[in-house]
Order: structure tokens, then C-alpha cells, then sequence
């Protein structure tokens, strides 16, 4: 004879205080700080419910739910957003050159909190991860003759205005 499976015991915890208990023997604790707190993985504490407590969630508390799904797709966006950047600074008292890997929205984002936590630095500059293997490619397929041309023409004082 099968058992009848019965639905899990839900205890709510707000601020680490239990404040609800749902059913009586299978028990999970749906710890509402863990999934719509500030420093929350929602997506990862959702994960962790089972489907018949996630079914629970969404009926019984539609808010709360509609606010994890929130999270959810935010937190997607905002790590598709990002982009990995290689910024350049330099230190004029320093006379140093940094050169630092930074995730951000855009380049000018990344290049301002390069500044930002470089108080020193007198310019940053930017490159996308695209923009760096073109650099890189094009660095690669050049001879040392092509390069040098390129450099003392770009250089030379026939091109300044």
C-alpha cells in the first residue's frame, strides 16, 4: 500500500524570529530574509524549496512571490549588464601606471570607479574585453616592421597640424 505523501511544514522566519508554522510533519523554513533580503541570492534560495513549497508560496503569499520573481529576473539583468574591463590609469606623483580588471556597465563606469578608488590617478582609459582581443589580434599578427612603421608614422611630425 503506497503512503500519501503529506505536504511539507512550512515555518516562516522574519528577522530570524519565527513568526508562522504551516502543517505539522514534514516541516521546511521559508526564511523570508534569505530570500528578499538585501544581500539575498533569491535565485538561489528559491532553488532550494521544493516545487510543492514554491506551489505554496505562490498561492498562499502571491506578493511575496511576485516580489522573489522580481529579484530573480533583476538579479539576471543586472549580471547580463555587466561586462569585464581592462582600465588603464596613471598616478602623475606616483609616476606609476595601473592597470586594472574591472566589472561594470560601461566603460566610462568602469574608468570612473578605477578614479574612484584611485584618488591619485590623473586619467583612466577603458577597453572592453571585445576591444582588448582586438588589440591583442591585431598586436599578433603584425610584424616588428609593420609595427615600427606604423609607430614612426603615426609619430612623425609630418602628421601634426
Amino acid at each position: 500500500m503506497k503512503r500519501k505523501r503529506k505536504p511539507p511544514v512550512i515555518v516562516e522566519v522574519n528577522g530570524g524570529v519565527v513568526t508562522n508554522v504551516w502543517n505539522c510533519k514534514n516541516w521546511v523554513v521559508l526564511d523570508w530574509d534569505n530570500l528578499l533580503g538585501d544581500r539575498a541570492d533569491t535565485k538561489e534560495e528559491w532553488s532550494k524549496l521544493s516545487d510543492e513549497v514554491q506551489r505554496i508560496v505562490q498561492r498562499e503569499y502571491p506578493e511575496d512571490f511576485a516580489a522573489i520573481q522580481k529579484h530573480i529576473r533583476e538579479a539576471a539583468m543586472s549580471k547580463r549588464k555587466q561586462q569585464k574591463f581592462l582600465v588603464v590609469s596613471y598616478d602623475d606623483d606616483q609616476q606609476q601606471w595601473f592597470w586594472d580588471y574591472v566589472a561594470a556597465q560601461t566603460g566610462e563606469a568602469a574608468a570612473a570607479l578605477v578614479c574612484k578608488r584611485r584618488p591619485d590617478v590623473i586619467a583612466a582609459d577603458a577597453a572592453s574585453l571585445p576591444q582588448a582581443l582586438v588589440i591583442v589580434r591585431d598586436l599578433k599578427r603584425r610584424s616588428t616592421t609593420q609595427i615600427t612603421e606604423h609607430f614612426r608614422w603615426d609619430t612623425s611630425s609630418r602628421r601634426k597640424p
